[in-house]
């Protein structure tokens, strides 16, 4: 276990992670921290805290829409693999 700091939004948190997960935590907190700063660019006036949950709930629908796209493409993998087995046995049976 190693610490790893993080800043984000001006504020610096230390957490405990695996080695192996330090890096994607440093590319998550900069990840946050722009888009807290283009929140706030476009909200001022909104407060810290309703700002965070604007951007947690953005965050939310990006994964979720990529999650989607992710369960998209493997149907059609699953499809295209089916039509090529389909193609070959075809072709083994002569048809």
């Amino acid at each position: 276990m190693n610490n790893v700091e993080l800043k984000i939004f001006d504020r610096s948190y230390t957490l405990a992670c695996d080695t192996k997960q330090a890096d994607s935590l440093k590319a998550a907190s900069r990840y946050i921290d722009s888009k807290m700063r283009e929140a706030r660019a476009a909200m001022p006036r909104v407060e810290s805290e309703r700002l965070a949950v604007l951007v947690a709930l953005d965050i939310c629908q990006e994964l979720l829409s990529a999650n989607k796209a992710l369960q998209d493409q493997v149907a059609c993998q699953r499809l295209i693999k089916q039509m090529i087995e389909d193609a070959e046995n075809c072709v083994e049976a002569g048809d």
